[in-house]
């Protein structure tokens, strides 16, 4: 009777106990407790800890788009002989900066040859009958002193100092008639030349010289950079196809590609910035100045122009740039992009709790916009997160947990 008793009151006691067990709170094994951190404030100042509010900030909206550097068409002038030949010298090279008036080829071209023949010819007959006529119209004063004097000893007659008189007349007339006729040729051989490409200079030369030069030297209308180049000794040239393009390039366009989606969020005027590979620290400014009108079938893009200003020279054409076009403005929630880290596949930002108290916080993020980022989700406008030092922060979390 007392065994019986005794195996009751233990099984009552058992049953209690898994009673109590299935009552008993569970606790999830799978519950996310976000890490929390306190820091001496000795360890704080050691990290050099800054803080930043969640806000929202107005930001830039901007479209990102590849682009290649162009000469500024406005700025840019063809160097062409204006008539054939062929290419003697040619010491002007691609890329090479010249100044307006500079030769950049000699050319020999029997054109230039027979002009500058013809003008010899002429003004050598002309200087003979400007001598001629200087002798005579010594000879004609001459005569007419002889007759004045003649006619105030009373030996000579009026008549007779007339035509002396008139003899004179006619050889200083022809003398000035001869001198216009010579300036007259020397100004129009001057201007064909001039016309074709060759220097005023080189009609001084001849007429000093009285040496027929059948060459003469190709000079840049302008001032720039060799952007082109398709000369080469030996060559024979027309007075259509260019030798030279010469281009100024203190200002430059970049040309880019918008897919059709994008279309609508570009407008000329938009404010843009450009960045090369060659100098990644430099960003150059501009505006989009001008949009297609047709979209490419083949593409299904639309072309659009930024200016940039380029006085320093660095953007050089056919350089591929990263075209940043600002197409609006966005109110976005936002943190400092230091304040943002990553952990595998995660990103994560340090939200102040209290007095040197952090709580590891996971965060989804957006676009980027310069010093700031984008957060969708993890932190709430108001709250307090790690700016300067959330990578230090972020090691020794790790730190204490392993």
């Amino acid at each position: 009777m007392k065994r019986a008793a005794s195996l009751l009151i233990a099984c009552m006691a058992l049953t209690g106990c898994v009673d109590a067990v299935t009552k008993a709170p569970i606790v999830s094994t799978s519950a996310k407790i976000s890490p929390l951190i306190n820091l001496d404030p000795k360890e704080g100042k050691q990290f050099n800890l800054t803080v930043a509010l969640v806000k929202r900030v107005t930001v830039p909206e901007i479209l990102t788009l590849s682009g290649q550097i162009e000469p500024d068409t406005n700025l840019t002038t063809p160097v062409v002989s204006l008539m054939p030949g062929r290419i003697e010298k040619a010491p002007a090279q691609l890329g090479e900066i010249v100044r307006k008036g500079q030769v950049m080829a000699e050319i020999r071209s029997d054109e230039v040859a027979q002009v500058e023949s013809d003008l010899l010819r002429d003004v050598l007959s002309l200087d003979a009958d400007i001598a001629e006529t200087k002798v005579d119209d010594r000879l004609a004063r001459s005569v007419y002193d002889r007759k004045t004097q003649l006619l105030a000893e009373g030996i000579a007659a009026q008549a007779d100092v007339d035509a002396a008189k008139r003899d004179v007349d006619h050889s200083m007339a022809r003398l000035e008639s001869l001198k216009t006729k010579r300036q007259a040729l020397i100004t129009s051989a001057s201007e064909r030349l001039r016309l074709f490409g060759v220097h005023p200079e080189e009609v001084e030369r001849l007429l000093q010289s009285k040496h027929i030069d059948n060459t003469f030297d190709l000079r840049s209308p302008r001032s720039g950079v060799i952007s082109e180049r398709d000369a080469d000794i030996g060559q024979l040239i027309d007075n259509v196809h260019s030798l030279f393009i010469v281009s100024d390039l203190s200002r430059v366009w970049v040309m880019a590609d918008v897919y059709e989606k994008d279309i609508e969020k570009v407008q000329v005027g938009n404010p843009a910035t450009v960045s090369v590979d060659s100098f990644p620290h430099t960003t150059f400014n501009g505006k989009v100045d001008y949009m297609a009108t047709n979209v490419s079938a083949d593409t299904r893009t639309l072309k659009v122009r930024v200016i940039v200003n380029n006085e320093k020279l660095l953007l050089r054409p056919k350089m591929f740039g990263r075209l940043t076009v600002q197409t609006g403005q966005l109110t976005i929630m936002a943190i400092p992009l230091e304040s943002v880290q990553k952990t595998g596949e995660t990103y994560v930002a340090y939200v102040q709790t209290g007095a040197n108290a952090y709580t590891e916080r996971k965060i989804d993020i957006g676009k980027t916009f310069g010093k700031f980022v984008e957060v969708l989700s993890g932190v709430s406008q108001g709250e307090t997160v790690v700016a300067h030092g959330s990578l230090e922060l972020q090691g020794e979390m790790l730190q204490r947990l392993e």
